[in-house]
């Protein structure tokens, strides 16, 4: 340390402790006994009841609704209609395939060469690719898609995922 940041050192400790002591002195004076008092005679003198009603909350606000709710009846909830076609669900993974293919996949469920929409069933996202029977297929997995098509509908890292397959 240089000789002018010792003197800065110096000088706010010197200050620090001199402001810390004007403030133990101060804080002793003023809480002598006007603080007490007051508090006391506040709370002694107040001519002000407590309040003794209950808390009643207003009635719940239905959106949409009459304010009437039939607890009987489910809430009605809009779900897609099921997709058409053949189905398949199950799990994908990614692999890296030949550039000169266009949006390659492999499955087994499918026939060769058809166009297949591949749909994650944790986010609804979907992209489509071209079957080709050209990897292997590893244990557990229903379809292995392209690296870049898998990243449109996930994370590479969430693999394997669970996907809905249309054809």
């Amino acid at each position: 340390m240089n000789v002018y940041d010792r003197r800065r050192v110096t000088v706010a400790t010197v200050f620090t402790v001199v402001v810390m002591l004007l403030l133990g002195a101060v804080d002793n004076d003023s809480s002598g006994g006007a603080a007490s008092s007051l508090t006391v005679d506040t709370l002694e003198g107040s001519d002000t009841a407590p309040p003794t009603n209950a808390y009643d909350p207003d009635a719940p606000v239905f959106v949409a609704d009459d304010g009437n709710p039939d607890l009987l009846t489910p809430a009605q909830v809009l779900v897609p209609p099921p997709p058409s076609g053949n189905v398949v669900v199950g799990k994908a993974s990614h692999g890296r395939y030949s550039s000169l293919l266009e949006r390659p996949c492999t499955t087994g469920v499918a026939p060769d060469q058809t166009l297949l929409t591949i749909t994650n069933m944790n986010n609804g996202q979907s992209t489509t690719c071209v079957n080709t029977f050209g990897k292997a297929l590893p244990a557990g997995i229903d379809i292995v898609v392209d690296s870049d098509q898998f990243g449109e509908i996930a994370n590479l890292t969430d693999a394997p995922i669970p996907v809905r397959i249309t054809w």
